[in-house]
């Protein structure tokens, strides 16, 4: 029985050392941080990030939109309106009154909400000019003689 233990010990000594073969040992992490592609990773990150501030961002404009809809939307928000309409309506008025009318001056200059309104006539034509805020101009050149009916 001791022979055949020793012989069954030999054979499989023989049979591992020939089989033996052993391949290298890699670890590779599962975060992508640790593998050597953290910059596509971060950038995946930062673009989700990015998104979602943007999606936030816009719910909240959508949401401010729709809450001014809303006030304007009111009946003294309508009457406001109305009001302010009809001002301007009777501003304008005056003003080519003052330009046109039969006691129509050769000059004048209105301000208004920080933009200046300049006219003048030179007896063929009324130049209207219009200074806003921001300094932008705007002239309107009316011929005298085409309002007429």
């Amino acid at each position: 029985m001791r022979q055949i233990v020793h012989n069954l010990i030999r054979i499989l000594i023989a049979i591992s050392l020939s089989s033996v073969s052993a391949s290298p040992f890699t670890h590779e992490f599962s975060n992508p941080s640790f593998n050597g592609n953290a910059g596509a990773h971060w950038l995946t990150i930062e673009e989700k990030l990015f998104k979602k501030k943007q999606e936030l961002k816009d719910k909240a404009r959508a949401k401010a939109e729709k809450e001014l809809a809303l006030k304007e939307k009111t009946n003294v928000a309508k009457f406001f309106k109305n009001v302010e309409a009809r001002i301007y309506a009777q501003l304008s008025k005056q003003l080519v009154d003052e330009m046109f009318g039969e006691t129509s001056s050769t000059s004048g200059t209105v301000e208004i909400e920080g933009n200046t309104i300049t006219y003048l006539k030179d007896g063929t034509n009324v130049t209207l000019t219009v200074v806003n805020e921001d300094g932008n101009t705007t002239e309107i050149i009316l011929p005298i003689n085409s309002f007429t009916f």
